[in-house]
């Protein structure tokens, strides 16, 4: 996607004209907003700088030219997460992950396998499903493997092993990344090819979410098998650490 050179707005226009510009590129506003009423200028000459470099470049290479101006604007709305905070949120997901295993483990395979009429079938496809989503989630942001969600179908057996995997990778990306990188909008593609611009902080939270939603889901199926599931919930994860 290019964006066009269009004309610097004049300071009765500039706010309207960001706006529509900032939504066409599935940017947030509030930023932006929030910086008009401090400033007219510097958004104009932030904007001027964009265009120009967005004429030559892609918009991912114009939005990391201005990453700068970026961090500063998307981190007006006073509720972005530090690299601590996602850290500790990743460290809860395994957490979480390893103590549903353990209820897990005790199904027998007729059980695990069982297709409980669910959105992913049954105990094992929810899982399945949430390890590609991760795993999906991990290569857009190392560029790294297809932007595609993977047909897999997880065993029993290889549960522990391959999330352990996965989780290493989640957490040596995230501990490489400043707060600053955190911060600045990160580009990706969905699974129908629409790009998105948002703070890499969002969409790892997003992954934890996700989880977090299924294992849910796993919890059900795990009582309607006889299967008293274990604790989960984040305060849990808060009392232990």
């Amino acid at each position: 996607m290019e964006v066009p050179v269009v004309p610097i707005p004049t300071n009765m226009e500039v706010s309207s004209t960001l706006m529509r510009k900032c939504r066409r590129m599935g940017l947030p506003w509030f930023g932006f907003s929030t910086f008009i009423e401090d400033n007219f200028v510097i958004p104009a000459l932030f904007f001027r700088q964009f265009c120009s470099l967005a004429t030559d470049l892609s918009v991912l290479k114009a939005i990391r030219r201005c990453k700068k101006l970026l961090v500063f604007l998307f981190s007006k709305g006073g509720s972005d997460l530090t690299k601590n905070e996602i850290v500790t949120l990743l460290k809860y997901d395994a957490w979480a992950i390893a103590n549903m295993f353990k209820a897990v483990e005790s199904l027998s395979v007729a059980q695990y396998q069982q297709d409980m009429k669910a959105a992913h079938g049954g105990i094992q496809g929810t899982i399945s499903h949430i390890y590609a989503v991760q795993r999906l989630w991990l290569n857009r942001w190392t560029g790294k493997g297809a932007n595609e969600l993977s047909i897999v179908q997880l065993f029993q057996g290889e549960l522990r092993g391959r999330w352990a995997g996965l989780q290493t990778e989640q957490m040596a990306y995230v501990s490489d990344r400043t707060d600053e990188e955190l911060l600045a909008p990160f580009t990706y593609k969905d699974l129908r090819g629409t790009p998105f611009y948002q703070p890499l902080w969002q969409q790892v939270q997003h992954v934890v979410n996700h989880c977090s939603y299924h294992r849910g889901q796993i919890t059900i199926m795990l009582r309607q098998c006889g299967v008293t599931p274990v604790q989960t919930d984040l305060i849990a994860y808060y009392r232990q650490h």
